[in-house]
């Protein structure tokens, strides 16, 4: 498979409904290409990313970080280094998974806002022959 998934971005978190998280993620086109696509690229400070390169999830309900990861692809070849790291930031549980392949997000981020907490747990080495 190709190189773009060699390397993942993986962020932990906690939204309060499916509803705002679908918000925060929602893709907005319009005639001004210096506006962020989403929230979630505003946050990361960037305009566009490649959503083709993107998986997010709310869990309902959620869990520990290992059962967020199940079900995203190739999570089997870096599940045990997210848990690693995750457990060194104190992230346990959330309801939401994000991860991005390719290097999308240029500098990824956590951000805590009063509505919502999306931790950044780092970059990660992927294995794309590594089924779900």
């Amino acid at each position: 498979m190709a190189s773009e998934f060699k390397t993942v971005d993986v962020w932990i978190g906690s939204f309060p409904s499916r509803s705002r998280f679908d918000e925060f993620f929602a893709e907005a086109i319009g005639d001004n290409d210096d506006a962020p696509i989403s929230e979630f690229a505003k946050a990361m400070q960037q305009t566009f990313y490649d959503h083709d390169f993107l998986e997010h999830q709310f869990h309902t309900p959620g869990g520990s970080v290992d059962l967020l990861l199940a079900g995203h692809s190739f999570s089997k070849s870096y599940v045990n280094q997210v848990l690693k790291a995750a457990a060194g930031l104190g992230v346990r549980t959330g309801n939401t998974t994000v991860v991005v392949w390719n290097r999308e997000i240029t500098a990824p981020a956590s951000v805590v806002t009063e509505g919502y907490v999306l931790r950044y747990i780092g970059c990660f080495d992927c294995d794309p022959s590594v089924a779900v």
